[in-house]
C-alpha cells in the first residue's frame, strides 16, 4: 500500500509539473516577444508616468482603474521602465497563481485530480483566440483576485462567523479596482452565502449567513474605500471617477462582432462549454451534495457573461473572464467520465490537453512570427 501511495504521489507531481511546463509553452510567444502586446502599450504609458512621479488621470489619461496602473508601475519600478520581458514573466507567474487557486477550489469541492484538470483548463484555454490574448490585461489581472476570493469563500470552515470572508471581500474589491466588470463577480458569492442549501450543508442559521455576507461586503468596501482615500490624498479622486466610471457611455453595440466572436469562443472552448451545460443538467449527480456551490458558480458564469457584454465592443480578451467558472464547472465532468481511476488520473489529465496545447502553441507562434515580420516593415 505504501508503494502504491508513493507511486500515485509521484504521478501527481509529474502531472502538476507537466501542466506548469505546458502553460509555459503556451505563453512562450509572449515571453520571447520584445514589444508590448495589444493594450499593454497604453497601460505602460500611464504606469511609467507614475514611476516618474506623475499622477494617473492628470498627467496621463486612460480609462482603466488605478490598481491596474499601480501593478504595472510596480513591475517597471523593479525591473526598469518599458521592460516587456519582465512584464510578460510576471504575466506567466500571474497565470500560474490563478491556476493554483482553481486547483484549490476544485480540490476542496472534489479531489486533487479534479483540481489539476481545472488548472489545466485555465492554462490551456486562457489564450483562446490569438496570441494577443496572452497580454497582461485587465481580465487576466482581475481573474487572479476573483479566483482566490472564491477559493477562500468556498473552503470548508468550522467557524460560524468566518472572518476569512473579510479578506475574500477585499480581494473582490481589488478585482474591481483592476477592471470594472469584476464588481459583478461579488454578487453571486454574496448570494451563495445566503442560500438555504448553503446553510443546510454547513448547519448554519439565517443569522450566521447574514453575518458572513456582511463580512464579505465589508471587505469589499474596505478595499475600495482605502483606494478612494489614496486617490483623494493625491488630489485626483474626481478625475479618477470621471475617467473610470462616468465616461463610459455606449454609443454603439457591435452585435455582429459579438455574435461572431461568441461563436468562435464556443468553438475554441467547446470542452468547457459542454462541461458547463452538463453541470446544469447533472444527470450523473456529480454536484448532488454541492448544489449551493454549483448555483454560485453558475451565477459567476452569468456575471462574467454580463461583464463580456457590458462594454458592447466584444474584444477577444473580454472572454478570458469566462474561463475560471467554465473550468470549475467542466473539470468534475471530465474527471468522472474520462478519468475514473485515481491512479491513472494525473497522467491522463496531462494527456487530455496535449492536442489543444500543441494547436494553441503552433497558432500563437505563427501569429508571433507574422507580427514580428510586420513590425520590421513599419511602426508599432
Amino acid at each position: 500500500m505504501i508503494g502504491v501511495a508513493t507511486h500515485r504521489s509521484r504521478q501527481f507531481r509529474l502531472a502538476a509539473l507537466g501542466i506548469i511546463f505546458l502553460t509555459m509553452a503556451i505563453r512562450l510567444p509572449s515571453l520571447v516577444h520584445p514589444r508590448p502586446i495589444d493594450s499593454e502599450a497604453m497601460y505602460s504609458v500611464v504606469a511609467n508616468e507614475i514611476v516618474d512621479g506623475g499622477r494617473p488621470y492628470i498627467d496621463a489619461v486612460e480609462r482603466k482603474l488605478p490598481l491596474l496602473f499601480w501593478t504595472y508601475a510596480a513591475v517597471f519600478k523593479v525591473a526598469g521602465k518599458f521592460n516587456w520581458k519582465a512584464l510578460h514573466i510576471v504575466a506567466l507567474v500571474w497565470t500560474l497563481c490563478a491556476m493554483a487557486g482553481l486547483y484549490l477550489i476544485s480540490s476542496e469541492l472534489f479531489d486533487r485530480n479534479t483540481g489539476l484538470i481545472a488548472a489545466l483548463f485555465y492554462g490551456v484555454f486562457q489564450s483562446w483566440w490569438t496570441w494577443k490574448t496572452l497580454a497582461f490585461d485587465g481580465e487576466m489581472l482581475m481573474n487572479l483576485a476573483i479566483i482566490w476570493a472564491w477559493a477562500i469563500a468556498l473552503r470548508r470552515s468550522s467557524s460560524r462567523l468566518r472572518p476569512e470572508l473579510f479578506p475574500a471581500g477585499a480581494l473582490l474589491g481589488a478585482a474591481f479596482l483592476l477592471k470594472q466588470p469584476a464588481a459583478i463577480a461579488a454578487i453571486p458569492l454574496g448570494i451563495y452565502l445566503l442560500l438555504p442549501s448553503y446553510r443546510t450543508s454547513r448547519s448554519l442559521t439565517r443569522t450566521n449567513s447574514v453575518i458572513q455576507a456582511t463580512m464579505l461586503t465589508l471587505g469589499f468596501f474596505a478595499a475600495v474605500g482605502l483606494v478612494t482615500l489614496v486617490l483623494w490624498k493625491q488630489g485626483i479622486l474626481r478625475d479618477a471617477f470621471y475617467w473610470t466610471i462616468a465616461d463610459h457611455d455606449i454609443p454603439h453595440v457591435f452585435w455582429e462582432k459579438g455574435i461572431l466572436l461568441t461563436l468562435a469562443f464556443i468553438g475554441a472552448c467547446l470542452p468547457l462549454v459542454v462541461g458547463a451545460i452538463m453541470a446544469c443538467r447533472d444527470k450523473s449527480e456529480i454536484w448532488a451534495a454541492k448544489t449551493a456551490e454549483r448555483t454560485a458558480l453558475l451565477g459567476l458564469l452569468a456575471a462574467s457573461a454580463i461583464g463580456v457584454a457590458a462594454g458592447a465592443r466584444f474584444y477577444p480578451h473580454y472572454y478570458v473572464q469566462l474561463i475560471p467558472p467554465l473550468a470549475l464547472l467542466a473539470a468534475p465532468l471530465l474527471r468522472t467520465t474520462l478519468v475514473p481511476d485515481d491512479a491513472a488520473a494525473p497522467l491522463a489529465t496531462t494527456t487530455c490537453g496535449h492536442v489543444r496545447v500543441a494547436g494553441s502553441y503552433g497558432y500563437c507562434l505563427l501569429n508571433h512570427t507574422l507580427d514580428r515580420a510586420d513590425s520590421a516593415t513599419g511602426p508599432v
